[in-house]
């Protein structure tokens, strides 16, 4: 857990050393973020910019996408995170360096559209403890459907039949995910299915 102290309203310092907590924050508020800038100094740490998936960032306009719903909604939300090195001068200068907070967080938290409907939790990104549950099911011997059919069953026994999580990708990836991961599994475990590199099976 790291310490948050707000400043002024939407800045906050904190004893961030990585980018461990900014998703956290993405899992707590039900958002993804994209790294738009990324800056390493000997001045600071490192300062990045994060914007949120539904921004126009690397994205068509819904206009030019022809292959289905858009996530652009040029979605203006975004943080920026500056640490700031914690040297006997910048103690001196910035007291909330000497308390052990670095790091200076700026939140821009104005999302356009709704973080809690079933379409926009259905757009985030599984975690990546999700990614490794199934490639346990799939060490067990469970294919695509079976493994969504258990993550699903373990879901609704933990959160209720009807509840928000089975719609939240963050914890219930898309079929199309799912295969995604399957299709990588087998490459690994079970080699290419033809050409150089096919195991062989020794009858």
């Amino acid at each position: 857990m790291f310490d948050l102290i707000e400043i002024k309203p939407g800045t906050f310092r904190a004893n961030l050393l990585n980018e461990d907590d900014i998703k956290s924050y993405s899992l707590k508020t039900n958002t993804n973020w994209c790294v738009v800038s990324s800056k390493i100094s000997t001045r600071f740490v490192c300062r990045k910019i994060f914007k949120c998936h539904h921004s126009s960032f690397h994205k068509k306009t819904p206009e030019e996408n022809k292959k289905g719903k858009s996530k652009n909604s040029n979605c203006q939300a975004k943080i920026e995170i500056l640490i700031k090195l914690s040297t006997k001068d910048t103690k001196k200068k910035d007291v909330y360096v000497k308390d052990g907070l670095p790091a200076v967080i700026s939140i821009q938290n104005d999302h356009n559209h709704t973080v809690v409907s079933g379409e926009a939790l259905s757009y985030l990104r599984p975690t990546r403890d999700v990614n490794i549950q199934f490639e346990e099911y799939f060490n067990s011997g469970l294919g695509i459907s079976e493994s969504i059919k258990i993550h699903e069953e373990k879901i609704e026994l933990k959160h209720g039949i009807n509840s928000t999580e089975l719609a939240n990708a963050h914890m219930n990836p898309k079929y199309r995910t799912v295969r995604y991961w399957y299709d990588e599994w087998k490459k690994l475990n079970l080699g290419p299915h033809s050409g150089i590199g096919v195991n062989k099976v020794h009858l």
